[in-house]
């Protein structure tokens, strides 16, 4: 859990707020925000990922306008910058300049999500990681190699694990695919786009290739 001294910048402040507003319709903390607010890594991100698996419209449509009024009471200035139906991206910049973006999206989930400790809600830990695992698949950058790796390297976790995490959600058919991209990071076609992202390569490959 994220630890009660932990220093509260904008976009903890923004998620926090955020969060509880879209909590009623069932929007929980998700991706690489989620990680984050588990503990699991410590890198910086400029998105806040809040998932609801429903395809209706009208909540994801609610949810803005949720986030907009929740922003207008603290002084904030937002802009929807991506509006499709089930993926919404907002704007939010705070006094002094902060921006962060709130991203709202259709995503799979195997339970209910968990109130987290800021408010609002955030998924269970192993619908983190088969979101994660999705992501690997699909379209695979490198800060989800480091994720990935501090996922394993967490007690209990494994890449098996992982990709049980991922059938929970429904996404079994990613499996191959998501193989894949292990395949491919194991040869090193990842390794510029880690250090890209400032990260180390040589700490994903002594987790990712000896699983």
């Amino acid at each position: 859990l994220r630890n009660e001294d932990t220093a509260v910048n904008a976009r903890l402040k923004i998620q926090d707020t955020v969060l509880e507003a879209i909590a009623d319709l069932g929007f929980a903390l998700a991706g690489g925000s989620a990680l984050l607010d588990y503990d699991i890594v410590t890198r910086d991100t400029d998105d806040i990922d809040a998932f609801l698996n429903s395809t209706s419209t009208a909540a994801f449509t609610s949810a803005v306008e949720a986030v907009i009024a929740a922003c207008d009471r603290s002084g904030w200035t937002t802009q929807i910058v991506w509006n499709q139906d089930w993926d919404k991206k907002i704007l939010i910049t705070v006094g002094g300049g902060d921006s962060t973006v709130v991203q709202l999206v259709h995503h799979q989930r195997s339970t209910t999500p968990e109130r987290r400790p800021g408010g609002g809600l955030r998924l269970i830990f192993s619908d983190v990681v088969g979101g994660k695992a999705v992501a690997a698949a699909d379209a695979s950058r490198g800060r989800d190699f480091d994720d990935l790796a501090h996922i394993v390297d967490t007690p209990g976790w494994s890449l098996a694990e992982v990709e049980k995490a991922m059938s929970a959600l429904g996404y079994s058919d990613k499996t191959a695919d998501f193989r894949a991209s292990i395949t491919r990071f194991r040869r090193g076609d990842f390794d510029q786009a880690i250090r890209d992202e400032g990260f180390d390569p040589a700490y994903a490959h002594s987790i990712l290739d000896h699983d």
